[in-house]
Parts: structure tokens; C-alpha cells; sequence
């Protein structure tokens, strides 16, 4: 490599800022400007998700701990619906991207930080108005130490997860990625767990799964049953889709005191 090659020699703009992960994104990013930034496809900056969870509790003036943020499209609009920020993100690449977004969209009220979301919970001393975590539960090899920990560190948690449902899943080209491993114990209840190995995906700079070779699923009634063991025993569920491509999946928040307590 010649470090030359890493200088810029024209003006600067934002595409030329966002083009250092050329071909690694994965979200839509917005215009600025009005001009058009050449990204990726996932219109994530407008994420159905993110509008229900702010119509359902109001994250104006919330304090917001948001996990694995990958490219801040949800951060960018939680920002935008008046929330504080802190995100933790654990790669390294999904990481410098969310700093080019904060920088690109005058995110303010944000702080990114890298690293695992785990350890940062686990040390955390904080207590937040809110616990997000979109995306980031099916790709745990631990996933109820995961939300545990969600439970430890707000009285609400977002989530939205795949699951697994054997009945469905054997349908999908995926299916061989998973393997059926020995029930796991979980407060004196046995839960079945399937590892889902990432294989082939490891190989673009671009991804946006864990940190292991392989994740492992839960069903949902599991995933609920955490949280209600955990004393979360309000869940809304926004919806729960199995059609999904990749396959079923949920999107709940769980609440320790009904309401807004």
C-alpha cells in the first residue's frame, strides 16, 4: 500500500467522505443538501420501527442506551425525536461509520462508543430512560446474559430480534446454517437454543453480524420469558412477522412498570 493513495486531493464533500467504506454500507443514507449520497439499500434512516417506538413512549428528553448502532440510522432518528444518545458499538468499521454520520448530520446529542455491548453493560453504572437493542440479540452466543444486562441497565427495552421457529425456518435456504445444540439452563427453565453460523458472510468487509463465527437463536417464547423472569412482565408487542427473509422475527418493548414509570 502506498500511503499517498490516502490523501485527498479535491475539495471536500460528504460523498468522498462516505465513499471511504465504498461498497461496506448497508443503510440508505440521507441527501444533504439535496444532493444525493451514494450508499447502501436498507432505508433505515426511516425505519418503521423507530416511528412505533416513538409513538408508543415519547423519547423527547430521554436518555437513550442504544446497542449496536452499526451505521447510526437509528440514532439519527432518535436524535432527531429529542433523545440522548450513548451507543455502543463493538466493530470497529460500523464504528468509524457512525462517527461519519454524527459528523455528516450534526448529531450533538449523541456519543458513540466502541466497544462490546456486554462488557459496557456490565461495568455500566448508569441508568437509562431507555435500553435500545435493534438487531444485536440474534447475533449473541449468550443471549440471556444479554438481557439480563438490558434489564439491569433500563426499566424499558426495545427490541427487535429474529427468532427461531423450527416449523418456519426449515423452509428457508438458511436452515443448513443452523444446528441444534443442548438445551441451555436458564433460572431452573431449560431453553432451546440453535447456533446460526454466519460462514461465507465473514468474508465481506461490510458485515454487521457478532463478534464469533456463529450466534445463537432462541424461540420467542424464550426472549419473553427472560424479560418476565427479569420482572419485565408488560410486553407490547409492535408486530411479529414471519415472513421475513431472513425469518421470523419480533419487535416488542418490555416494560418493568407499566406505563411511563
Amino acid at each position: 500500500m502506498n500511503i499517498l493513495n490516502q490523501y485527498w486531493k479535491n475539495t471536500a464533500s460528504p460523498q468522498q467522505v462516505v465513499d471511504i467504506f465504498r461498497r461496506e454500507w448497508s443503510s440508505k443514507l440521507p441527501d444533504i443538501d439535496g444532493v444525493t449520497i451514494e450508499s447502501g439499500h436498507a432505508d433505515l434512516f426511516h425505519d418503521q420501527r423507530i416511528m412505533l417506538l416513538n409513538e408508543y413512549f415519547p423519547l423527547q428528553g430521554k436518555q437513550v442506551l442504544e446497542l449496536g448502532p452499526l451505521e447510526a440510522a437509528h440514532t439519527y432518528m432518535m436524535h432527531h425525536m429529542g433523545a440522548k444518545i450513548t451507543a455502543v458499538e463493538a466493530n470497529q468499521r460500523a464504528y468509524l461509520k457512525c462517527l461519519i454520520v454524527k459528523e455528516l448530520y450534526h448529531l450533538h446529542q449523541v456519543s458513540f462508543l466502541g466497544g462490546d455491548a456486554v462488557e459496557y453493560m456490565k461495568q455500566c453504572k448508569s441508568h437509562y430512560d431507555l435500553c435500545v437493542a435493534s438487531g444485536i440479540l440474534y447475533h449473541s452466543t449468550n443471549p440471556p446474559l444479554f438481557i439480563e444486562l438490558c434489564c439491569r441497565v433500563s426499566n424499558k427495552v426495545f427490541i427487535w430480534t429474529h427468532y427461531f421457529d423450527e416449523n418456519i425456518m426449515k423452509n428457508y435456504k438458511t436452515f443448513k446454517r443452523f444446528k441444534k445444540i443442548n438445551n441451555i439452563q436458564y433460572n431452573q427453565n431449560v431453553l432451546a437454543a440453535w447456533k446460526y453460523f454466519y460462514k461465507n458472510s465473514l468474508k465481506w468487509k461490510g458485515f454487521c453480524g457478532g463478534q464469533n463465527p456463529y450466534s445463537i437463536w432462541l424461540r420467542k417464547k424464550d426472549i419473553i420469558d427472560i424479560f418476565k423472569i427479569q420482572g419485565f412482565r408488560h410486553i407490547h408487542i409492535f408486530f411479529d412477522d414471519l415472513t421475513h427473509p431472513l425469518g421470523p422475527n419480533i419487535c416488542f418493548i418490555a416494560e418493568k412498570n407499566n406505563g411511563y414509570g
